[in-house]
């Protein structure tokens, strides 16, 4: 079992107060007089209510003067827990006066669902009572709980066996013995059923010689007295019969008017309800079953606008940001530059021209020389002036070609060069072109799809700011003031109003059907004077119920046959009787006394057997409990210790009689030897063991203050045996007044949640 939250109504000093716990270790820490103890009081309210006396060493002495509202004397509250895999709701509410009980309420928040409905919540949940639940699970300080100096032994022996330092084993039985040898000695005879027996058999010796002395006018002794109880029981009904028979319409009236007084009692306490309940709710109006269905649709609306909220919010969280914002920025520049198309055709272009003027730049180089050669070997003006001719015009050409040819490597290298301000070269420029148009178009995409979603978490945000303020709007005019979480007090107001409107829906209908009844009986009756029946009926003295009149007349008259017929037996048996009378009233008087004390003997053996069987079963108890039980503590126990001090103290264990010694220079110490601190690591130690044994399923952990005399190594011992603990799916609370717990969690990387209050 693991608290998820309690929200405390009323309790002691605190009001609408909530704390939220974790799965694992939580730290609650405040300073004095915050409510450190209210909450830890609280906790135990819920699953057992308020008990009848106090307990030590279980969280606080229990008080009801402390648990009750200081202002209104009442306790209420609620707490959520998990469960066997469910998430339960368990609510409690005492009045001190006027109120119902404590009787609590368990729903399952899945199936809503009531699974429990009474007063042992705690015992149902864990299987034990309160005083073994506070005792294992509610973890103190030794010097709380009285365990010290020469008390320690007894105080862990009593706690082992009975899981409760108050109580002790050897006392109860020496308590039993003494009440047992009240009603029979152990060796020999003696005791109140020795005596009882002793003065029956006195009684019964006389009660003989008084029946043989009186055999003889037994019979008509028997006889006369029988027939005497037979005619006093014969008048009494004669006179009741005659009563009846003049009376019978009277009484029937009466009895009417008696009705007609309750049912007006019962309509009073029916409004009365009425009017407790809309105190009781304190609603500013009246709710209907219309304010009710709206506060459905504003409930449904409001959780329907969160989870739009949400899921946009999701959607913004979820976008992309694998875009590669250099290729988009490369894209954008060529875009400024003319475009894709018109960049990539100006670059093909710059690079393939140099090749065709080089070539064509080498071929009229060759022609101009060869003509200029053939000039110089003909060596005749006329070939050698055309030759010379065309050689001119072919060296013109081919100077012309090479300019041409040195653009074009200009161009070239313009190109590489305009290629490698955008990184790329002349091998893949166009694949990274298109790469780059590629990322640009996606990165478009996805900013128009942001942009959207931003639209949509505007908007969103927007209704549901809409939907809090309509939710809100409705608290108030019920009288509820909005919390952190709207929709929980908007749940709680709703069920409130369908709570208030059933109630008052059945309180009408029992006033309307009384009312019903009422009004015919006064109708039936309003010329008949009541008081002047009851006058009547006081002064002829008349007692009974009303009868049909043909009964109330045969009663008569066969009382009155029966009378007159005693009446003539018991005159001829007083003829016949002599002084047996006196010794059968001696006789009476004996039987009464055996029969009392046969009883008492009775009640005296009873007593005996029960007390027997109890000193039987504490003792095979303590027996088994030193037997079996008890090695598994000691053994458990001391593992613990020896991890607390560090191995310091690897010899600390409990002896067969519960005591705790240590090994100190091999000669052992009885715990009178121990410091403050090791006492409280034994205490912590033993409780922890007996949890472990007592309980069969996940229980949390309490710790008040239990760390305060521990220093800071062995506090940090004790923190991660703990830890230890709640790593196997427990849950831990620990009070305190300081920060140092916190702190050392943080050092020891144990996960916790910090509540202040």
């Amino acid at each position: 079992m693991k608290i998820i939250s309690l929200n405390i109504t009323e309790f002691g000093g605190l009001r609408d107060f909530k704390l939220d716990f974790s799965d694992g270790l939580n730290i609650i820490k405040g300073n004095n007089e915050s409510g450190k103890s209210t909450v830890s009081l609280f906790i135990i309210y819920m699953l057992y209510g308020l008990p009848s006396k106090k307990r030590a060493n279980t969280p606080y002495e229990y008080d009801k003067d402390r648990s009750l509202s200081w202002d209104n004397s009442k306790a209420e509250g609620s707490i959520i827990i998990e469960d066997g895999g469910k998430t339960y709701r368990i609510e409690r509410k005492t009045k001190r006066k006027g109120g119902s009980g404590s009787d609590a309420e368990m729903t399952d928040l899945d199936t809503g669902k009531i699974e429990y409905r009474g007063d042992k919540l705690g015992e149902s949940l864990f299987g034990v009572s309160r005083e073994t639940f506070a005792s294992c699970l509610w973890c103190g300080q030794t010097g709380a709980s009285s365990i010290s100096g020469n008390e320690i032994s007894d105080a862990l022996s009593n706690l082992s066996l009975t899981a409760d330092e108050s109580v002790n084993a050897d006392k109860i039985l020496k308590t039993i013995r003494e009440y047992r040898k009240r009603y029979r000695y152990e060796k020999g005879e003696g005791g109140l059923i020795t005596e009882t027996e002793n003065k029956i058999g006195a009684l019964k010796a006389r009660k003989t010689d008084i029946e043989k002395r009186i055999s003889e006018n037994e019979s008509i002794l028997a006889e006369r007295e029988n027939t005497n109880k037979k005619i006093n029981d014969a008048e009494n009904r004669l006179l009741i019969a005659d009563k009846r028979r003049k009376a019978a319409p009277k009484i029937k009236l009466l009895s009417r008017f008696e009705m007609i007084a309750e049912y007006e009692r019962e309509l009073e306490s029916y409004q009365k309800k009425l009017d407790d309940i809309k105190t009781d709710y304190g609603f500013p109006e009246e709710p209907t079953a219309v304010s009710s269905a709206k506060l459905d649709l504003i409930y449904g609306d409001l959780k329907n606008k969160r989870a739009e909220y949400r899921e946009s919010c999701k959607k913004r969280d979820l976008r992309s940001s694998d875009i590669d914002e250099n290729a988009v920025k490369t894209a954008e520049k060529i875009t400024l530059l003319g475009g894709k198309d018109a960049f990539c055709g100006r670059i093909r272009s710059d690079l393939s021209s140099i090749r065709k003027k080089r070539v064509f730049s080498l071929v009229l180089l060759c022609i101009s020389l060869l003509a200029l050669l053939l000039g110089i070997i003909l060596l005749t003006n006329a070939a050698a002036a055309a030759i010379i001719s065309s050689f001119s015009v072919c060296t013109v050409s081919a100077f012309g070609a090479f300019f041409a040819y040195y653009g074009a490597v200009k161009k070239k290298k313009s190109a590489v060069s305009e290629l490698a301000s955008i990184n790329t070269g002349t091998e893949s420029y166009e694949q990274f072109i298109e790469y780059c148009f590629s990322e640009k178009a996606s990165y478009e995409k996805i900013k128009a799809e942001n942009e959207r979603v931003e639209a949509e978490v505007k908007n969103a945000k927007k209704n549901l700011e809409d939907a809090l303020n309509e939710a809100d709007n409705a608290l108030a005019q019920y009288g509820r003031a909005s919390k952190a979480s709207c929709e929980d007090e908007l749940a709680v107001l709703i069920e409130d109003i369908r709570s208030y409107l059933e109630k008052e829906k059945t309180i009408l209908g029992n006033i309307t059907r009384i009312s019903v009844l009422l009004s015919k009986e006064k109708e039936d009756l309003k010329n008949f004077d009541e008081e002047v029946i009851k006058a009547e009926l006081l002064q002829e003295k008349i007692d009974g119920f009303p009868m049909n009149d043909g009964e109330i007349e045969a009663e008569y008259r066969t009382a009155l046959k029966e009378r007159d017929a005693l009446k003539d037996t018991l005159s001829k048996l007083n003829v016949k009787l002599n002084s047996a009378t006196e010794l059968a009233d001696k006789l009476a008087d004996l039987q009464g006394e055996i029969e009392t004390l046969e009883e008492q003997k009775k009640d005296f053996e009873k007593k005996f057997r029960i007390l027997d069987k109890a000193f039987s079963a504490v003792s095979e108890a303590s027996e088994n409990m030193h037997r079996v039980f008890a090695p598994k503590i000691r053994e458990r126990t001391g593992e613990r210790l020896s991890e607390i001090s560090g191995g310091k103290y690897s010899q600390i264990f409990l002896s067969d009689k519960m005591s705790v010694e240590v090994e100190i220079s091999g000669t052992g110490r009885s715990a009178q030897a121990l410091s403050g601190g090791t006492t409280d690591a034994v205490y912590i130690a033993l409780r922890l063991s007996l949890t472990e044994y007592i309980f069969d399923k996940k229980v949390p952990f309490f710790m008040d203050e239990t760390l305060a005399h521990l220093d800071d190594i062995r506090a940090s011992n004790a923190l991660s045996m703990l830890n230890e603990y709640i790593s196997e799916g427990n849950q831990g609370v620990l009070f305190t007044c300081h920060r140092r717990e916190a702190e050392l969690c943080g050092k020891l990387g144990i996960k916790y949640n910090l509540i202040e209050i």
